[in-house]
């Protein structure tokens, strides 16, 4: 028997509260289609993961936490590297951990995967991208403590986004932004400042398919983020993501922003012929030392597919 998991990636585009809030952790973000992490399961005669190093200890963690470890299946992964801004251990573990259940008959929500794993611990974003897809508005964190709501709405088909990925480079691993973030705090104006934004002019945007307004208020969100966050990353941007923001903006891409502390860096077109002509002339401009691919919100969440 073989089980394939299919999900996408996310961006994150910016958190609208922090940890002191009514709602701690609330932000906004996109599933994208690609890059895509792929988890496939066969039934094998001992547990084998077959992928890279960084990918196995994620998944071999996820499935001890889950009580999986004991057992057998041959697991193989497709997956972007961990900690450029694309969310992947989460997909990652979610997807693994999907598959193995599904693989040995079970079934088990990706939320309750996710409270069991570990997920989730401030943003809801990638688990929103899993289980649903589409542009994701997380309400932030429920005064129990670990659960949040959230809001997916569908990303305009014929709405492109183009994806800049630096090669060799990764942001800071989960301890690091777990050490970052123990002390950070949006002041109370800028909480409302970001509410108004997300409510004023970005989910209005995407619900009018409005693609200036909706690329407007992405791009206020992230200078307002940015700017809070700057004493901690060494401006509004990374060093690292600030130069594929300048190719992205000059280039003529709109809504351009750095997901979670990057290095990835996104910019939206409201076609794909323009995405196509926008990406030559970022490549042009970054040469081989970063990744540029061009591709489209991912409506849906995970695909899970068994064949005996």
């Amino acid at each position: 028997m073989e089980v394939r998991v299919r999900t996408g990636t996310r961006l994150h585009m910016g958190f609208t509260s922090s940890a002191e809030d009514v709602r701690p952790w609330s932000g906004i973000g996109l599933a994208i289609e690609e890059p895509p992490v792929e988890v496939r399961a066969f039934s094998s005669d001992r547990l084998e993961v077959v992928g890279e190093a960084e990918h196995r200890r994620v998944i071999l963690r996820a499935l001890g936490m889950m009580g999986l470890e004991g057992l057998t299946a041959r697991i193989e992964v497709k997956a972007p590297d961990l900690h450029v801004g694309l969310g992947t251990t989460t997909q990652l573990t979610l997807a693994a951990c999907t598959a193995v259940l599904a693989l040995s008959g079970r079934h088990v929500d990706p939320i309750e995967v996710a409270r069991v794993t570990g997920r989730g611990q401030r943003s809801w974003i990638g688990i929103a991208a899993f289980a649903r897809g589409g542009f994701v508005v997380d309400l932030g964190r429920r005064r129990d403590g670990w659960h949040h709501d959230f809001l997916t709405l569908p990303f305009p088909e014929e709405w492109a986004t183009i994806v800049c990925i630096p090669r060799g480079a990764r942001g800071p691993d989960e301890a690091e932004e777990a050490f970052r973030l123990e002390s950070f705090r949006l002041d109370p104006e800028r909480v409302r400042e970001l509410r108004s934004l997300v409510l004023g002019l970005v989910v209005p945007g995407l619900m009018g398919r409005d693609f200036e307004e909706f690329c407007r208020g992405i791009e206020m969100v992230q200078h307002t983020v940015g700017d809070a966050f700057s004493h901690l990353q060494g401006g509004r941007f990374n060093v690292r993501s600030s130069e594929a923001v300048e190719a992205l903006v000059s280039a003529g891409a709109a809504g351009v922003g750095q997901s979670s502390w990057g290095p990835t860096v996104y910019g939206f077109t409201s076609s794909s012929a323009e995405a196509l002509r926008i990406s030559r002339s970022v490549m042009e401009q970054l040469g081989h030392r970063w990744s540029v691919l061009v591709t489209r919100g991912r409506n849906r969440g995970a695909e899970v597919h068994q064949r005996n």
